[in-house]
């Protein structure tokens, strides 16, 4: 391989890597190229060439020794990450879907406060979703009443709290639900789904102080069997025990997110 050295943009003199110097230094250079144009550099033990950055985005690190190498240009989604110890483009979480319009199942027996649908191999062995309601539950009323949150997917239940019985107040209390959905395998026929679900029912909403929660509910379910490979429908319902403009459920804010 011969070396081209230059200084001020003119050729000065050409060099095999067995004849080049040990150092940048002795030669004077502002540039040192191979014959295909690359950049040389001097490691300090060795010239090495650097691999032409050829399209826009690409990057240079470090490699064994010190070897300047190129990394190619990643593709929409994904974010630099690290694999064995060097740099490498990866799947980011990305959100799918977000809810900001306030939904409030009151004055009836039960209702849904999100429902999504949930592309065919969407979910897979590689990935998983999760499913985060921020919310709150009114009991205006005089006696205790009782709440069942349900999370379905495929029309299968999920998750199921249960009656929850709650004394009454004049007050909203904070509402929090996360469901992580796996799967066991690849988005091929009647797969299983593994899911770990957290309710919590806390003290009053919009209070920052910290309260002990009423319930803290916490499931782990792996006896699910849905086709991923189809389209399906993820909901989050809630049931009454009474139907009053005094019992209300809200979702105020929903996000869904595929997970690497």
């Amino acid at each position: 391989m011969t070396l081209s050295a230059l200084h001020l943009g003119h050729l000065l003199q050409s060099y095999t890597r067995a004849t080049l110097p040990t150092a940048t230094g002795a030669l004077g250079l502002a540039r040192v190229t191979d014959e295909a144009d690359n950049l040389v550099l001097d490691t300090g033990t060795a010239w090495v060439s650097v691999t032409k950055i050829t399209t826009q985005g690409d990057l240079v690190y470090g490699a064994a020794s010190g070897v300047p190498t190129r990394l190619a240009i990643g593709v929409t989604d994904q974010v630099l990450g690290v694999s064995s110890g060097l740099p490498a483009w990866v799947a980011r979480p990305r959100v799918l879907d977000t809810e900001t319009t306030t939904a409030n199942v009151v004055s009836a027996l039960s209702g849904t406060l999100y429902t999504v649908t949930i592309p065919g191999n969407t979910l897979g062995a590689a990935n998983a979703l999760r499913l985060t309601v921020i919310g709150d539950y009114l009991n205006d009323t005089t006696a205790a009443e009782a709440l069942t949150v349900v999370i379905a997917y495929g029309g299968t239940n999920l998750f199921a709290s249960g009656d929850l019985d709650l004394s009454p107040s004049s007050v909203r209390r904070a509402l929090s639900l996360t469901c992580d959905l796996f799967a066991k395998t690849s988005g091929i026929g009647a797969d299983q789904q593994n899911t770990r679900t957290e309710l919590i029912l806390a003290g009053n909403s919009g209070n920052t102080a910290a309260y002990l929660p009423l319930y803290h509910l916490v499931n782990v379910n792996t006896l699910t069997l849905v086709d991923q490979a189809s389209d399906q429908t993820l909901s989050v319902t809630v049931t009454h025990s009474v139907s009053s403009a005094s019992v209300s459920v809200r979702a105020l804010n929903v996000r869904l997110e595929l997970l690497a």
